[in-house]
């Protein structure tokens, strides 16, 4: 049916089970999790299919940081590390890419931002693929603020700068949660269309009681649109001005 639409389909495996409690038995868990994921990855190929494979990235990567909520359920940081799993295997452009450049002082200059950053999760311990690095050569010996549309972001030496500097804040950070919200929003508006809590009473045997709602749920469908809207407008980056400045 995919095919049918003209789309790619993408077999993914499951995520591992990580919790300690030795009551669920995660060994045996786990070792069904693989079956499944074998199986997954021997019907893609059959198929002409691309299977990802993110059981085994996500289990090595739990060792150095905790990645779920209750051991079955992905945190902030199980899912930003499983998108950062996912580009990879799907061999997208890194968008962590460094940059290096040469600028002048207290002069402004703008930097080609081809993706916008991942939100990045509250807790970071231990992550340490975050953030896009900033390499500027050329620069006398001190210390230099960089800002963006006139706010600081970083501040480091001609030394530290040179050498690369991790951006994890600024505007565009400031736009990839803003653009969260309007996804996270959209999504709840469209689940709750498609499932609305008294589904029964609306859509259901009983509609002669309150079916008169089914208008409102249609009503939904035109904030969702102009979500998806917003959401299409805001996904690319912004043009951004930057300056360094040297602190004196």
């Amino acid at each position: 049916k995919i095919d049918s639409l003209g789309a790619k389909a993408i077999l993914v495996s499951p995520i591992p089970s990580l919790t300690a409690d030795s009551a669920d038995n995660p060994t045996n868990r786990n070792a069904m999790l693989e079956r499944y994921s074998a199986v997954m990855a021997k019907m893609a190929s059959a198929r002409g299919k691309r299977f990802v494979d993110v059981f085994k990235p996500i289990q090595a990567m739990s060792k150095m940081v905790k990645l779920t909520e209750n051991g079955i359920h992905l945190n902030e940081t199980g899912y930003y590390s499983l998108a950062i799993i996912l580009e990879k295997a799907l061999e997208l452009p890194p968008r962590n890419q460094s940059v290096t450049t040469s600028v002048t002082p207290n002069t402004p200059f703008t930097i080609n931002e081809r993706y916008l950053p991942l939100a990045l999760p509250s807790d970071k311990t231990g992550l340490t693929d975050m953030g896009q690095i900033l390499r500027i050569t050329g620069l006398k010996k001190g210390f230099y603020t960089l800002a963006a549309n006139g706010s600081d972001i970083k501040t480091a030496s001609a030394k530290e700068w040179e050498a690369g500097i991790a951006i994890r804040q600024g505007p565009l950070f400031e736009q990839v949660r803003a653009l969260r919200q309007l996804i996270v929003k959209k999504n709840e508006l469209f689940f709750f269309q498609y499932r609305p809590p008294n589904t029964t009473y609306i859509l259901g045997f009983r509609s002669y009681e309150q079916g008169r709602h089914a208008k409102g749920l249609d009503e939904q469908s035109i904030l969702i649109k102009w979500l998806e809207g917003q959401i299409a407008l805001h996904r690319t980056p912004t043009p951004i001005v930057y300056q360094l400045n040297l602190l004196k």
